[in-house]
């Protein structure tokens, strides 16, 4: 599905969204779409990289705008391939890894592009140094 959008709505979503905004011609749009099941091909209309909540509200409200379905990338292991959309707008997650531990409180925060590799790894250490 091919989709074409107004260059100025997308050059307005570039300038809310601190992360980069691509659309299917920019280099690294195949990357970024890509998710671990290797049968998943779908094609979004625009990718918005996330590195913030405020880039995420952006995005959403860009595409309720433009009537655009939105899927959400966190760290790319949906096996059913809903993290991609075609002709949609995805909004990635990829770029949000922080996980803090709060050993303490036995917490633990994680943004939505964590892996499980992440968690483990901030956790694993947290608990060696309690």
């Amino acid at each position: 599905m091919s989709i074409t959008l107004d260059n100025q709505l997308v050059h307005e979503l570039g300038g809310r969204v601190s992360g980069p905004v691509l659309s299917p011609n920019d280099p690294g749009y195949d990357e970024a779409r890509r998710v671990h099941n290797g049968l998943v091909d779908r094609r979004p209309a625009l990718i918005a990289r996330a590195r913030t909540a405020d880039d995420v509200v952006a995005a959403l409200a860009f595409a309720r705008r433009a009537g655009l379905e939105v899927s959400v990338r966190g760290g790319g292991h949906n096996v059913a391939g809903r993290a991609v959309s075609d002709g949609g707008v995805m909004i990635s997650l990829a770029d949000m890894t922080d996980v803090a531990v709060d050993p303490e409180r036995a917490t633990v925060s994680a943004q939505g592009g964590a892996t499980w590799a992440a968690l483990n790894e901030a956790t694993g250490a947290a608990a060696v140094t309690r």
